[in-house]
């Protein structure tokens, strides 16, 4: 499943909030049909905005995939019957016992204690927990949201590095070429400068021969 945990993930949510409509469920957390297809097709999804927009669902199951969809509510939970409930006595009797749980104010930090005598007990009896469980959802959106960013930036500073690369093996063949350019140059100088000199030896090379033409003429009429 975790090759394409999101996707299936997505799939159960449209099902549960929007009857498998995917452009309701669009509508429902305020983003467009193409938003939620393009999140099945590369299997992600917001997970910040599902979680604000729906309501019950775990904040586990959508970091990790682990555990049930929707979270269980307070009435959800295993309760005694009313029948095996503490009688009204001995709940005056427990409260009588355990004095020493019920919070205490100090007048001057206000600090509250807590006795964890009473930690086996429920409901009014039991200490509140350290940290909320809305904290502790926001917390660990949080902390998946940093390890995100920070992976972006590794991918970012990656991809710094390979232009830094290829703007330096660009600034190397342009400084090439401009060589290769020079050296061009001062070649196709040379090639003028023989043709010059060729030219030069054509016509000496002319004149002489008529010159001994005349003289041989002369010669002749001796």
């Amino acid at each position: 499943m975790e090759g394409n945990r999101k996707t299936l993930q997505l799939n159960a949510l449209i099902d549960y909030f929007a009857d498998g409509k995917k452009a309701e469920f669009a509508r429902m957390i305020g983003t467009s049909p193409q938003g939620v297809n393009t999140w099945l097709s590369r299997n992600t999804f917001d997970i910040e905005l599902i979680y604000s927009k729906c309501e019950g669902v775990s904040a586990e199951w959508l970091l990790t995939g682990k555990g049930e969809m929707l979270e269980k509510k307070s009435e959800d939970f295993d309760h005694p019957k009313q029948e095996n409930a503490i009688p009204k006595m001995q709940s005056q009797n427990a409260i009588s016992k355990h004095q020493n749980a019920i919070p205490k104010r100090h007048p001057k930090n206000h600090h509250i204690e807590y006795d964890d005598s009473l930690s086996h007990l429920t409901g009014d009896f039991a200490a509140p927990d350290s940290e909320p469980a809305g904290e502790k959802v926001y917390i660990a959106l949080l902390e998946a949201k940093d390890r995100t960013i920070a992976a972006k930036d590794e991918i970012i500073r990656a991809k710094d590095e390979i232009i830094a690369t290829k703007e330096a093996q660009i600034i190397d063949l342009r400084s090439f070429v401009d060589d290769m350019r020079k050296q061009t140059a001062v070649v196709q100088s040379n090639l003028d400068e023989l043709r010059e000199a060729m030219r030069e030896a054509q016509k000496a090379t002319k004149k002489a021969s008529v010159v001994h033409d005349a003289e041989d003429v002369v010669a002749s009429r001796k």
